[in-house]
C-alpha cells in the first residue's frame, strides 16, 4: 500500500514538473527563432552575412538552422548538431523585406544530457533517490523478519539441541510458510521428534536392560549369600547351585538377545552379492532341525509345503538371518506357551512371494495386542515374561530382519487356539525344473 502511494505520487510529480520544464524549453526555442528573424531583417538582402550569422548561431547552440523562401527554395543552412536522435523542430515565418518572407526552420537535438538541464529532472532525481532509499530500508526490514530472523532462530535451535535437550519451540508462523524456509522448519521439527524418540528409546532400553539383569542377579546374590553364610543340607545346596546356574543362563540369554538386537542392523548386507537360496531345500532343512528338537520336548511338529510341482523357487537372503527368525518364533512359543503340545511350520509360494508361518496351540494373546507384539521391549505380561527370561526383543529382531529383505511380518490368531506369525519374503525368481 505504501509503495503504491509512492508510485502514484511519483507519476503525478513527473507529469506536472516535466510539463512545466518542456514549456520553458519551447519558450527558449521561440525566443531563439525570434532572435534569428530579427537578425535576418538586419542582414537582408546580404546572403553572405546571413550565412555567416547562421553559422555562428548553429555552432554556438549546437542546432540546425535552415532558411527557405515561400517557394521552398533553400536560402541558407547550417547544421552543427552533435548527435542525432530525438529532435525538437520549430518553423516560423519572418518578414525580412518588402513583400519578402523567409521561413526559419530550427531543429534542436534533445539528448540525454539535456535532461540534466531541466529543473524537474533534478527534482525527480532527488525524489527517486529518496524512494530508492525507502525501498531499500523496507527490503532490509522484510528480509530481516522473513528470512534472517527465522534462520537465526533455527541456528540457535541447532546449537541448543542435543540428545538430552530436544525441546526447542519453532515459531508457528514459520511452520505455516509454504516456501523453502517453511519446509526447512518442518523438517527441523521432524528431526526434533526423531531425536526425542531415539533418546526415549535408548532410555527405555537402558532401563529395561538394567531391570532384566537385576532380577536374576538379585536371585544369584541371594542364593550365594545363603550358601556362604549358612550350613545347608547337601540336597538344598545342590538345588541352590542349579538355581544359580539357571539364573546365570538367563542372564546369558538376555545379553545374547540384547546383542542380537544391537547388531540386527543389516544395512551392510548387499542382496545383489548374495547367492540365490533354493526355497525347498532351505525350508526342509529348517523343518528337519526343529522336528527332532520339538519331539524331544514332547511337542508335536507339523510341516506343510504348498509349492507347485516342477517349480524351483529361490530366495536371495542370508540363510542364517532367516534361521534366526524361526529360532525366535519357536523360542517364544516354547517360553510362553503354557500346556503347549503342537507347533506347525508352513511354506506357500504365491504371486512371486514365499509365505512362511509358525503356529502353536498355546494360550495365544488378545487380538488387540497382535500389532504391539513386534514393538521393542513389548511384553504381554511384564512380570511373567521376566520370570521366564524374556527381554521383549525377539519379535522386534524378527521384524527388522524380514523388512530388510523387502518382506513383512504380522501375528494372527489361528482357528481354535494359539498364536500364529506369518512373514512374507519376495522370491528371487521362479524356475521350471527340467
Amino acid at each position: 500500500m505504501f509503495i503504491g502511494c509512492l508510485v502514484v505520487y511519483y507519476r503525478l510529480f513527473l507529469m506536472e514538473h516535466l510539463g512545466e520544464d518542456f514549456d520553458l524549453f519551447k519558450d527558449h526555442l521561440y525566443r531563439m527563432n525570434e532572435d534569428i528573424g530579427a537578425h535576418l531583417k538586419t542582414y537582408y538582402p546580404d546572403r553572405n552575412r546571413i550565412g555567416a550569422y547562421l553559422e555562428r548561431t548553429a555552432v554556438g547552440n549546437g542546432v540546425k538552422i535552415t532558411i527557405y523562401d515561400v517557394a521552398g527554395n533553400k536560402i541558407a543552412a547550417s547544421d552543427h548538431r552533435k548527435g542525432f536522435g530525438l529532435n525538437l523542430e520549430l518553423k516560423n515565418f519572418t518578414v525580412v523585406g518588402e513583400n519578402v518572407i523567409y521561413v526559419v526552420e530550427l531543429v534542436y537535438p534533445f539528448k540525454v544530457s539535456s535532461f540534466t538541464e531541466l529543473n524537474s529532472f533534478r527534482q525527480i532525481r532527488d525524489v527517486a533517490v529518496a524512494m530508492l532509499a525507502i525501498l531499500i530500508v523496507l527490503l532490509i526490514i522484510y528480509l530481516h523478519f522473513s528470512l534472517v530472523r527465522p534462520l537465526a532462530t533455527l541456528n540457535r535451535g541447532l546449537e541448543s539441541i542435543n540428545y538430552r535437550n530436544t525441546r526447542f519451540q519453532i515459531p508457528a508462523v514459520t511452520y505455516k510458510r509454504r516456501d523453502e524456509l517453511g519446509e526447512l522448519a518442518r523438517k527441523f521439527g521432524a528431526m526434533q521428534q526423531r531425536l526425542d524418540a531415539s533418546y526415549r528409546e535408548q532410555s527405555e532400553m537402558i532401563a529395561s536392560i538394567s531391570h532384566d539383569l537385576k532380577t536374576p542377579l538379585t536371585s544369584i546374590l541371594g542364593f550365594l549369600e545363603r550358601l556362604l553364610n549358612r550350613k545347608l543340607p547337601p540336597e538344598q545346596e545342590d538345588e541352590y547351585h542349579r538355581i544359580i546356574q539357571q539364573k546365570a543362563r538367563d542372564i546369558n540369554e538376555l545379553v545374547t538377545e540384547f546383542n542380537d538386537f544391537a547388531t540386527a542392523d543389516l544395512k551392510d548386507d548387499r542382496l545383489e552379492s548374495m547367492a540365490p537360496v533354493d526355497l525347498r531345500r532351505f525350508f526342509s532343512s529348517i523343518c528337519a532341525e526343529y522336528r527332532s528338537e520339538l519331539l524331544s520336548r514332547g511337542v508335536q511338529f507339523q510341516e506343510t509345503v504348498r509349492i507347485e510341482n516342477g517349480v524351483q523357487p529361490a530366495l536371495r537372503i542370508d540363510p542364517q538371518k532367516i534361521r534366526r527368525v524361526f529360532a525366535n518364533l519357536v523360542g517364544n512359543s516354547l517360553k510362553y506357551g503354557d500346556n503347549l503340545s503342537r507347533i506347525g511350520f508352513s511354506c506357500t509360494v504365491r504371486e512371486n512371494q514365499a509365505i512362511f508361518s509358525v503356529e502353536d496351540n498355546g494360550p495365544g494373546v488378545p487380538e488387540s495386542e497382535l500389532k504391539a507384539l513386534f514393538e521393542k521391549f513389548y511384553r504381554l505380561e511384564r512380570s511373567r515374561s521376566r520370570d521366564k527370561g524374556g527381554s521383549g526383543l525377539g519379535l522386534a529382531i524378527c521384524r527388522s530382519i524380514v523388512e530388510h529383505y523387502g518382506g513383512e511380518i504380522r501375528a494372527y490368531l489361528p482357528a481354535g487356539s494359539g498364536l500364529g506369525v506369518r512373514f512374507v519374503l519376495p522370491l528371487d525368481g521362479l524356475h521350471k525344473s527340467s
